[in-house]
């Protein structure tokens, strides 16, 4: 444990009671079970206090605090955190009592900054916030510290009230120079390894710390704060890929042809929907319809030009399938599991919104639930004025805590009236977010099984299905609202992943959709459907094949009738019949816009 030299200052003098209180400080230090039991101490306000300082006073404070109540792993870990960086400390100090303060010291900032992300975007702190810290700021508000935190101040005031004299227990021995130097490195060596995704220990033992991809609130919750911004520390480093470097890019850009379409005049409005689990029910074996379920979507299909994507996800991680379609970036050069928004995009990055602005449009994101994927700190890197969050919206009819697709296609309309032109909107929807068995009340949708199912089975269809026909629905409204516009407008619809249609692929197998032996990888499993209307005549172009959300975004700028950057020329390329391109090259591409030095934004060709 932490010691500190006999060169520190003596801790009380002065009165006769100072004295007393002084000799009995000395001789507790001279017990070592004593020093034990005040480090132990210490550790364990620590951990409380910080807990406690990382939580905003609200609903969910006292559910902050439990963590360490029900769960042991998470105490443990955040005692081995606090318990690496004080010997980290005590070894550069050589005073472990001033090691103790300094640790307090630099304990609290992160604390109270997570407090105020809790508060006022009900996400927790994550290390990449130190490159997004402007951002944060703009969005911050002060709720942490509203009245009513009395029961705050009072647990912050019980859990440090022990520690004044834990500290001045500790003990006071000369350690040799090679003790402290083999225990410093030891503890520098845990703290580093906790930046590298192989030897963090809490990413690496699901087991006992609780991670939730797709949500990091959660994660917080069941970890508590030291525990989540250590587990997410493996995300800071970012190796460059081999050959990086401004020639590198400076080559690329050189061999890519010249945007050769021209800035159109048309400009027209644009809508991207993404709906949430939506796919082609029609398309699942032994399972029929009285009527077309989806009458729109294959309407589109049939006017429009056919679109199937392939998307990154299966069941989950939506912002995955957002960065591909937005971005043109790809999740295959990402570390699995990955969710973008939360562990990759930490600096402004160009995307569909970025280009559209460039072209004087107003850019806004709704999304029907926000807070999961750290949207509202996202979206404005991707270039979005604002992500408005469902909980802002004037229309929020719901079902439980869905709001419905048909509250979105209201949102849509209503913003966009307010809205000069030209403008896009993008929407993310949740109605079609699972359970399916249970959803609806009454879900009849004329389906009808031509194969054995079993009931679970069944009913999760039944309510899949129904809920597909409500998302259809929606478009068609969303469509009807500006089919007799006078301002040029196009909607692009998709869906983001397949749903999870019950456990171990219950629907899928039992169906026989899913090929024996396939898991959630296989092509069958990533295949959703896109669909675009606009009220200019502009078709798709026709894609035989699925083709994976990245190329998305060159269709779009088609469809705009807009020129391309270099790095989506460089996407476009990447997925013709021939590139020229290899994969090397989009990754590089893509480490240069997320994380390198941005060489690619200097192409004005």
């Amino acid at each position: 444990m932490p010691d500190s030299s006999s060169s520190d200052p003596p801790i009380l003098r002065g009165s006769a009671f100072e004295a007393r209180i002084r000799g009995f400080v000395e001789a507790c230090r001279k017990r070592p079970w004593v020093s034990r039991l005040a480090a132990t101490v210490f550790l364990l306000s620590a951990a409380f206090s910080v807990q406690i300082l990382s939580q905003p006073e609200g609903p969910r404070f006292r559910e902050g605090l439990a963590v360490y109540a029900t769960r042991f792993w998470p105490l443990l870990g955040s005692i081995a955190v606090l318990l690496a960086a004080w010997v980290a400390l005590w070894a550069a100090t050589h005073r472990a009592r001033l090691a103790a303060m300094l640790l307090l010291v630099l304990c609290a900032p992160p604390a109270i900054a997570n407090a105020a992300k809790l508060a006022s975007l009900d996400l927790p702190l994550l290390p990449l916030d130190v490159y997004r810290i402007g951002d944060m700021m703009s969005v911050f508000h002060a709720d942490f510290l509203r009245p009513g935190g009395w029961l705050k101040l009072a647990l912050l005031f019980a859990f440090t009230l022990p520690m004044p004299m834990s500290i001045l227990l500790l003990p006071a021995p000369k350690s040799r120079p090679r003790t402290r130097a083999v225990a410093g490195l030891a503890a520098v060596a845990f703290l580093g390894s906790l930046f590298l995704p192989a030897t963090n220990v809490f990413a690496q033992l699901p087991g006992l710390f609780a991670r939730t991809s797709w949500d990091s609130r959660g994660t917080h919750d069941q970890n508590g704060f030291v525990v989540f911004f250590a587990m997410n520390c493996r995300y800071v480093p970012v190796e460059a890929p081999p050959g990086y470097s401004e020639e590198a890019v400076a080559r690329i850009i050189r061999e890519l042809p010249p945007s050769t379409a021209k800035t159109s005049d048309l400009r027209p409005n644009v809508i991207v929907v993404l709906s949430e689990s939506f796919s082609d029910v029609t398309r699942i074996p032994g399972v029929e319809f009285e009527t077309d379920p989806l009458p729109t979507l294959h309407e589109l299909q049939r006017d429009f030009g056919r679109l199937d994507l392939v998307s990154p996800v299966y069941a989950g991680i939506t912002c995955n399938a957002e960065l591909e379609l937005l971005t043109g970036f790809s999740m295959r050069f990402f570390a699995e599991p990955s969710a973008a928004w939360v562990d990759s995009v930490r600096r402004p990055v160009p995307s569909l919104a970025s280009i559209l602005r460039g072209h004087g449009y107003r850019a806004l994101s709704l999304h029907a639930v926000g807070g999961f994927h750290n949207d509202a700190q996202v979206q404005p890197l991707l270039g979005f004025e604002r992500c408005i969050p469902g909980s802002e919206w004037v229309n929020r009819e719901s079902l439980g805590w869905l709001v419905t697709d048909d509250a979105v296609t209201k949102e849509i309309v209503r913003v966009s009236r307010e809205l000069p032109r030209p403008w896009f909107l993008c929407a993310n929807t949740i109605e079609g977010h699972a359970p399916y068995d249970a959803k609806y009340p009454d879900p009849k949708c004329g389906i009808r099984f031509t194969r054995p199912l079993s009931e679970k089975a069944r009913a999760i269809l039944t309510g899949y299905a129904f809920g597909l026909s409500r998302a259809d629905r929606a478009l068609r409204s969303l469509i009807d609202a500006y089919r007799d516009s006078p301002e040029p407008t196009l909607i692009f619809f998709y869906g983001d992943h397949l749903p999870d249609l019950g456990d171990n692929f219950l629907a899928w197998r039992e169906t026989g959709y899913l090929p024996p032996g396939e898991g959630s990888t296989c092509l069958e499993m990533r295949t959703v459907p896109a669909a675009i209307w606009n009220n200019y005549g502009k078709r798709l172009t026709a894609c035989e094949s699925p083709i994976g959300m990245s190329y998305v975004l060159p269709l779009l700028l088609d469809a705009l009738e807009l020129p391309k950057p270099a790095h989506v020329r460089l996407v476009e390329n990447a997925g013709a019949r021939s590139p020229v391109f290899s994969l090397a090259d989009y990754r590089l591409m893509q480490y240069d816009l997320l994380f390198g030095r941005q060489h690619f934004l200097r192409d004005v060709r």
